[in-house]
């Protein structure tokens, strides 16, 4: 009888890199590849408990792993599916998916969290696997692909009024950048800001910027894209920043105007505009506003799928 050994994640022991290696191999359907180092720098920043993350030996060499992440103020456990190699028995991908859930179900502290996983379309046991455990679809993350003259002749509330930005308005949205704080990560100072904005946004053009009662509140660039070699080309949002997050308003005038700049340019302006849509967090009005177009492609990216833990 082959004899696995189950360890839990411990730093600086150099699991990262053999977690890499199983998630690249196992997952097919990833986004992109798995990186140690990324890995690693991950856990330095999240510090997580030791059975947050469990592996899977044989022989000294990971098979499978599980982590997860504890969100408390949203109550919430976020799983990973278990990755595990090809010749893996699937008992042991079922012993660390369940005894995560055990562990977790045992202590009180986290009474009334849920669990959540985030699957992929692909393949579809993966789903199966998680609906076998009580797990129901709670949430959808997809793409669509919406024709541009559409977008480009669609209304929003004349209280939002736009223009083009251009190299005088760098600081007013450097400090709508650093307002909104999606990019803190990439850009952490004014110049790097400053140099994203002068080479990669003005020297192209189509800086849109959005007002409400004359006072800035949105700004976005289109830029065109391939996802990959198999992907047409299509108009993503380069950057998208808004000066309260929370505040979602803004962003169907932006869509908007964006087109209407493609349209007018001739940039990008016979492909059609990429949008990011849910069902739990993308604000009512923006569904509304994406129900009236019929999208070129819809591709579903993720699922979310929930369990309580304890009632």
């Amino acid at each position: 009888m082959t004899n696995y050994i189950y360890k839990y994640w411990e730093a600086n022991q150099g699991f990262e890199k053999q977690q890499a290696e199983v998630y690249n191999e196992a997952n097919t359907a990833k986004f992109q590849p798995a990186d140690a180092e990324q890995i690693k720098q991950q856990y330095e920043k999240d510090k997580p408990i030791s059975k947050q993350i469990r592996y899977a030996f044989l022989n000294e060499k990971m098979v499978g792993y599980i982590q997860s992440k504890i969100k408390e103020d949203v109550k919430e456990i976020v799983l990973s599916y278990p990755w595990t190699l090809k010749d893996t028995p699937i008992e042991v991908r079922n012993k660390l998916f369940d005894e995560m859930i055990e562990d977790f179900k045992s202590d009180t502290k986290y009474t009334g969290y849920d669990f959540r996983v985030n699957p992929f379309p692909k393949p579809k046991e993966n789903i199966s696997f998680l609906e076998s455990r009580g797990f129901v679809e709670k949430n959808i993350w997809k793409i669509l692909l919406l024709p541009m003259k559409e977008v480009a002749s669609a209304t929003y509330d004349p209280k939002f009024t736009s223009r083009e930005g251009t190299k005088d308005d760098i600081d007013d949205i450097i400090d709508l950048i650093k307002e909104d704080g999606t990019y803190s990560a990439q850009f952490d100072t004014d110049e790097k800001i400053s140099k994203y904005l002068t080479e990669s946004v003005l020297s192209v053009g189509h800086l849109v910027l959005i007002y409400e009662e004359n006072v800035l509140t949105a700004a976005a660039a289109p830029l065109i894209v391939k996802a990959s070699e198999e992907d047409k080309e299509r108009v993503i949002l380069r950057f998208a920043s808004f000066a309260n997050p929370k505040d979602q308003r803004p962003f169907i005038p932006l869509f908007i105007e964006v087109a209407k700049e493609c349209i007018a340019s001739g940039y990008g302006a016979n492909l059609p505009i990429l949008v990011y849509t849910d069902k739990m967090d993308t604000p009512k009005d923006e569904q509304t506003f994406l129900q009236q177009f019929s999208p070129v492609e819809s591709v579903v990216l993720m699922y979310y799928y929930y369990r309580p833990v304890i009632d």
